[in-house]
């Protein structure tokens, strides 16, 4: 099953063609991952599987691994999508909690999110951009938080954010490291009532 995140519907038709091609190579690209391994895996074998060029996959991919970059990415702004059309009365702890509940299901269908998050936590350069990918996510969500509940001091708003983010990648390393031992809704909505209880 595809990796493939949809697109909005405002996103220009050149635009679509572009993302359309890197989702395809990234498709490709994380096949290969699971197969053989991420250090293990060349570009030009990468490209060689979609019919391009070495050459052509440097086009759309600075490095192999901006591939894993642009799943991310395009997950991040449905998320952050999903969290501002949650209902305007709805706990903001609730509301960031639903907001993940597409990634969950979709990613999980596809069969191949635990075995890439193995990927991911086992390859440090991978895990190292993974953890610099959590600001990006603080930062839309706190972003979008912020535009739903304006008198929120910006401050308290990331902080919350970056509780749910937090909690979020705590369940999903543990689910990768235990290989898929519990659910990663379960441990998702664990960790954030196990917050909550804090407060």
């Amino acid at each position: 099953m595809s990796y493939c995140v949809p697109m909005a519907p405002d996103v220009s038709l050149r635009e679509r063609k572009r993302r359309a091609i890197q989702d395809e190579v990234s498709q490709a690209a994380i096949d290969l991952f699971l197969t053989q391994g991420f250090d293990e895996t060349p570009v030009g074998q990468i490209a060689a599987k979609v019919g391009m060029s070495e050459r052509t996959f440097f086009r759309y991919f600075a490095t192999k691994d901006d591939v894993i970059d642009h799943v991310s990415d395009r997950w991040r702004r449905r998320v952050v999508l999903a969290f501002a059309e949650r209902p305007a009365d709805e706990p903001v702890w609730t509301a960031l909690r639903r907001a993940f509940d597409d990634y969950i299901a979709e990613t999980a269908a596809t069969g191949q999110s635990l075995p890439v998050m193995r990927v991911i936590y086992k390859t440090p350069a991978l895990h190292g951009r993974h953890m610099a990918r959590q600001f990006d996510w603080r930062a839309d969500l706190t972003e979008a938080l912020l535009a739903r509940e304006p008198q929120l001091d910006p401050f308290v708003a990331l902080t919350v954010v970056g509780a749910a983010v937090g909690c979020f990648d705590a369940a999903r390393e543990t689910w990768a490291r235990s290989d898929g031992a519990r659910a990663l809704d379960v441990l998702f909505d664990e960790a954030m009532a196990a917050v909550a209880a804090i407060g």
